[in-house]
């Protein structure tokens, strides 16, 4: 039997997270007969929740404790790594995001070790990270990158043997998903007015750059005041971001149109209720949020950022796609881009038919992601 692990830096809400956390319960209901799955975390923080076998490496983690910190950061993760590693003789063990990524790399016993590529990595790090990413990712036995725009950038800035690097789209339980969705949200629903919604969901961070769809809401206001945004997610550290974004709601005065309603454990039954999904990221790798609403079948509205989207929306067949910003920083004023979001979301309220084509290519393309077909690209790993 084939023993595998996976391994995260946390059970905090993120794409990464989610990804490892469905293979890992998928492997373990789906295929007990050829595989055990382990989770393995880094820390025990975050809103996840796994039911399976996990190892948790630092299970009193804390910010506020830095000696800790640093001694996990220096020694800790790979010490207990390692001795998890030895424990159970794994035959692949799989990591998800730049510190587990590093980590599993520097732990190898007698393993597969196989990292995985989440993000347009070029635009997130500086050029001494680059240089330590080439020479530490050379060692890797696999690279697998979330999408083929990633694989080529590992290719072109990292000078990654391209042999090496495979693509695997993101898995997604199509069936829970879609059961989920049904799930009451209390309260919550009052959010909802006028089939008028729009929704995103993620991580707030400088990477999601909420504030361009705030502002894009906010050029809408005068003439349409109805429609509403809601943001799902929290930010990890802090809370810098948050009040940039709350600062926008504020000086637009659209207290009744933007709602920020943090991490939610059932996203699903937010989108589902929802009318349109926008993305306004600065980069992505395979947006996560994106793909579930089009599984449940919900025209998008995305910025072409590097990479994703345009892979997931084949350049605008399955999704209306804005043009990339000339301007990524953070700014309170209006937009082109801002204004272009805007139009596209009123074309899709005032155009029934159109709207329809969009719902209907959303769900079209989204049951191209089923996790039955891309796990098995997972088992089949080779290095």
């Amino acid at each position: 039997m084939k023993k595998i692990a996976f391994v995260i830096s946390s059970l905090t809400g993120g794409g990464a997270e989610r990804v490892a956390i469905n293979l890992c319960e998928f492997f373990n209901e789906q295929y007990l007969s050829e595989v055990t799955c382990d989770l393995i975390v880094l820390n025990n923080t975050g809103d996840y929740i796994y039911h399976g076998p996990k190892h948790i490496i630092n299970k009193n983690y804390s910010d506020k404790n830095m000696v800790k910190k640093i001694f996990y950061h220096i020694i800790g993760y790979r010490w207990k790594l390692l001795q998890i590693k030895k424990k159970h003789n794994y035959d692949q063990v799989i990591s998800f995001a730049t510190l587990a990524n590093k980590l599993n790399i520097q732990t190898y016993y007698n393993e597969d070790t196989i990292v995985s590529v989440r993000n347009y990595l070029s635009l997130n790090l500086n050029e001494k990270q680059k240089k330590h990413v080439r020479k530490l990712y050379k060692k890797a036995d696999k690279i697998v990158a979330v999408s083929q725009a990633c694989k080529e950038d590992l290719i072109k800035e990292f000078y990654l043997d391209a042999n090496k690097i495979q693509v695997i789209y993101n898995p997604y339980q199509i069936a829970k998903i879609q059961k989920a969705q049904e799930a009451s949200i209390g309260p919550d629903s009052s959010y909802y007015r006028k089939n008028k919604t729009i929704i995103a969901v993620g991580r707030i961070s400088r990477q999601k750059a909420f504030w361009r769809m705030i502002k894009a809401i906010a050029s809408l206001k005068e003439e349409d005041p109805e429609i509403t945004l809601l943001i799902l997610g929290k930010e990890l550290n802090g809370q810098e971001m948050t009040q940039k974004l709350q600062y926008l709601i504020d000086k637009y005065k659209l207290h009744e149109q933007v709602h920020l309603l943090g991490f939610k454990s059932n996203p699903y039954a937010y989108i589902s209720r929802a009318n349109i999904y926008v993305l306004s990221s600065l980069y992505e790798g395979f947006p996560n949020g994106m793909t579930e609403a089009m599984i449940l079948g919900k025209p998008i509205v995305s910025v072409n950022c590097l990479s994703g989207p345009s892979e997931i929306l084949n350049d605008g067949e399955h999704g209306i796609i804005i043009p990339q910003y000339d301007q990524d920083e953070f700014t309170d004023e209006i937009t082109p881009g801002d204004l272009e979001i805007g139009r596209s979301i009123q074309k899709l309220l005032k155009e029934p038919e159109l709207y329809l084509h969009y719902e209907q290519q959303a769900l079209r393309r989204g049951k191209d992601f089923l996790i039955d077909t891309i796990a098995i690209q997972w088992l089949n790993l080779e290095v």
